[in-house]
């Protein structure tokens, strides 16, 4: 590393251009008068040093041929890519991965899932593809599976439970048709089963009141995607380890998630009335509602203004989350809303006597105003992912994998809104050309050509189910 003397605090695009930045609030005059969503201003103490790694390289390479860096096997690169966003990263939606393995690293069943579901990962979001060797792991892991699940001791291990939970990630993103229920609830139901032959007292502790959790959530997911019922064992489960988990804004929005669930099983069995849909969906509306006023200030997001329009954003704003679970979650809030106020619309009028058809009329305008409001809030939520790189220029594998967490929102906010969806086409054709996401175009077509009105097929084909956070 070189000193570097005192660097420039400008925005990205002063630098570039070698221009002056005045360093205003909001945004440099420079970004203002070009129309571009201003980077912000860089910290000199973090950029004080240069990496003079290439030019040494090159130097030594004109003396003479140099030992050649060992390669980094593709099994490698597919765990470390699983554990940057699912383990250690800001989404951690299976951090209880770290503390179980952690309990004995060589554990060769563990291990055969973990490889599974990271080579899989690594294949869908990077390659666009499942390889043999993928297909293999996952058949080891499934042969080793069978094993423990033989044998008394290892059933009601936490590395067992945890490998189940894996696998059912490697099916689902090798399924991209949830209603095969089999294919979709196979996994899922044998973890339940195994969860069921554990001691209460295993939920107590960090590991299993994780795993319980990750368990829930999946379990919920799969149900409502492939139009199964929630099962009984999985409101016990929930009421089991409430208590534990009072105060955690995503386990409060999970409940609101089931009770949603439970509407739509109830809709497609068609044993409530009108005006029971539109009482039930109403008070679960007014419950994620009233869970946004009262969220800590950890989970709270700032607007950032721009002085002028951005082709990156909608509106002259855009929001800016603590991290990608948060985002993530809000973003849940606001899709499960706008399916509830679509549904409060669409029974509205259904039963209502003639002399409370402008009542129905007025309410059902406040649902079609409450929808294209969230949906305007989804769409302010992704340029704090598109935003950080210029155009034309690849970003981060870590970025990459967030800007997936907003597909199936922007593709929700585009199919309600009202004056919403052509800004969001061009916006995913932008995050599939330009930040590499390549499910984002297949998001696109979907929307432009309105061939799929299917959510649950749409949510499994982009991939969703391997980012869902709660």
């Amino acid at each position: 590393m070189v000193y570097n003397g005192q660097p420039s605090k400008a925005c990205l695009h002063c630098r570039r251009r070698k221009l002056r930045c005045d360093l205003r609030k909001e945004a440099c005059s420079q970004c203002v008068r070009a129309k571009l969503v201003c980077s912000g201003y860089r910290d000199p103490k973090q950029v004080i040093f240069r990496d003079e790694t290439w030019s040494t390289e090159q130097r030594a390479l004109k003396q003479g041929p140099v030992p050649q860096p060992l390669s980094i096997t593709i099994d490698d690169q597919a765990r470390n890519a699983f554990y940057a966003y699912h383990v250690s990263g800001s989404a951690k939606t299976f951090d209880v991965l770290a503390l179980v393995h952690n309990q004995d690293p060589s554990d060769e069943r563990l291990n055969a899932s973990i490889d599974a579901v990271s080579l899989a990962f690594f294949n869908k979001f990077y390659l666009n593809s499942m390889t043999c060797g993928a297909w293999d792991k996952y058949q080891h892991a499934i042969r080793l599976l069978e094993i423990s699940l033989r044998s008394n001791h290892l059933i009601t291990e936490d590395s067992t439970l945890l490998s189940v939970l894996l696998l059912d990630l490697v099916e689902k993103m090798n399924n991209d048709d949830p209603l095969s229920a089999k294919g979709w609830m196979s996994h899922i139901n044998g973890a339940l089963a195994l969860f069921k032959l554990r001691k209460t007292e295993r939920c107590q502790d960090s590991v299993g009141l994780r795993l319980a959790a990750r368990l829930s959530t999946n379990l919920k997911i799969s149900c409502m995607f492939s139009g199964s019922p929630l099962p009984p064992d999985l409101i016990q489960l929930r009421s089991d380890i409430e208590p534990l988990m009072k105060g955690d804004p995503k386990w409060q929005v999970s409940g609101l998630v089931v009770k949603y669930g439970q509407l739509r099983s109830a809709l497609q069995e068609g044993s409530l009335s009108s005006s029971d849909i539109v009482t039930r969906a109403t008070n679960i509306d007014y419950e994620l509602l009233l869970l946004t006023k009262m969220m800590p200030a950890s989970w709270l997001y700032r607007t950032k203004n721009l002085p002028e329009a951005s082709d990156r954003t909608l509106e002259q704003h855009y929001t800016i989350h603590p991290n990608t679970a948060v985002n993530q979650t809000w973003n849940l809030i606001r899709t499960l809303r706008i399916f509830l106020n679509d549904t409060i619309r669409e029974h509205l009028l259904a039963e209502t006597a003639s002399l409370d058809k402008l009542f129905s009329s007025t309410s059902s305008d406040v649902s079609t105003k409450t929808i294209n409001s969230l949906a305007k809030e989804i769409c302010a939520s992704v340029p704090q992912y598109t935003t950080l790189r210029p155009s034309n220029q690849a970003m981060f594998t870590i970025e990459t994998l967030r800007c997936h967490t907003v597909i199936f929102p922007l593709y929700i906010a585009g199919l309600y809104g009202s004056s919403t969806s052509e800004w969001v086409i061009k916006q995913l054709k932008y995050i599939s050309d330009e930040v590499g996401v390549r499910v984002a175009r297949d998001a696109a077509d979907m929307l432009e050509k309105r061939q799929d009105r299917n959510l649950n097929l749409v949510f499994a084909r982009l991939g969703s189910y391997a980012f869902a956070s709660c």
